[in-house]
Parts: structure tokens; sequence; C-alpha cells
């Protein structure tokens, strides 16, 4: 049977079961202009990048994809969409930043950026950073707790934790001067 007759779940496990570029192939051409069409109505100036980052996010993670739990063309859309929400959310809190920093130096802007973004994390648990990261990836919280082996409500508790904690954290003033203890 020729492959590209096969449906899009049987190619995926080709792909994640035996590295078959052939059938990633087949499955690139059947989605990449329907996904990129999709993302120009959601983020245009993007599009192209975010259906990029998609198919390279399926390459990374096709150990994630479960056939049972749904259809590939589900699994890549829910990657392409939360891929174009984390960066929504990013560049909004990016530009919240930028307007709350003016005067800073584009390189102390980015020193106290890695800075409060290491602060934060420092107050997390491992397991709590894990979760973290996951799902500002864009991971969804099933997503999270099937990857790191645990259960859903225990990535609800984890969650739970970590919004507990940063918002007991008070908002640090930005440092006098360009000074910053990332910068040589």
């Amino acid at each position: 049977m020729e492959k590209d007759r096969l449906p899009d779940e049987m190619l995926m496990v080709l792909f994640r079961e035996h590295g078959d570029k052939e059938a990633f192939d087949i499955l690139y051409s059947r989605y990449y202009h329907r996904l990129f069409t999709f993302l120009q109505t959601i983020n245009p100036s993007e599009a192209e990048d975010l259906t990029q980052r998609s198919f390279q996010r399926i390459i990374e993670r096709a150990y994630c994809f479960d056939e049972s739990r749904g259809t590939f063309k589900g699994w890549l859309y829910r990657i392409a969409i939360n891929d174009s929400t984390s960066l929504r959310r990013w560049w909004s809190r990016f530009q919240q930043a930028v307007s709350e920093y003016t005067l800073l130096s584009p390189q102390s802007l980015d020193s106290l950026l890695w800075s409060a973004l290491d602060d934060y994390l420092d107050v997390l648990s491992p397991g709590e950073r894990e979760v973290a990261m996951l799902l500002s990836d864009g991971f969804s919280q099933s997503e999270v707790a099937w990857t790191l082996s645990i259960s859903v409500s225990t990535v609800r508790r984890r969650l739970i934790s970590i919004r507990t904690k940063l918002r007991a954290r008070p908002r640090s003033a930005p440092p006098e001067g360009n000074t910053s203890p990332h910068q040589a």
C-alpha cells in the first residue's frame, strides 16, 4: 500500500515508532498550507513562523502523540493554537515590561527580565518548575500529566501552588542605573 493513502494517524505512528521521514513529509505536505492559512486568521504577522514551529514541535514531541486520544489534525492544530496564544501572551508581557522600564538600556532590560524570571523560578520546587515550563511551552494540563507521568490532579495541585507562591512574591523595583547581577 502506498503511504500517501494512509490515514494521518497511521503516518504519525510510522514517524513516531520508526522515524519514517517519508511519513512525516506526507503529513507536512498535507497540512502545511492548511495550517498556515488558518494561522493567518489568528496571527497574520507570525503565521509562517508559527507554522514552522508547529511542525518542529511535531518532530520534537512525536513521542507524545497518542492516536487513541484524538486525531493528528487536532493535535497539530492544538500545538499551533497553544504556540500562538503563548506568543501573544509573551509579547503582551514583554511590551508591558518595556513600557515600565523605558529608561533602561536594552542590555539592562534583557538582564532585568532574565533576573526576574530566575527570581520567580527560584521559589518553585523542581516539580512545580517542570509544570510551569511545560504549560508555558503550550502543553495542556493533560499533556503535562502524560509527559511527566503524573496525574492531572497533581498537575492542578502544582499549578495552584505555583500561583499561590507567585502571587505572594512582591514585585521588585527596577535596579538603580543599569546594573544587574547577570551583566559581566
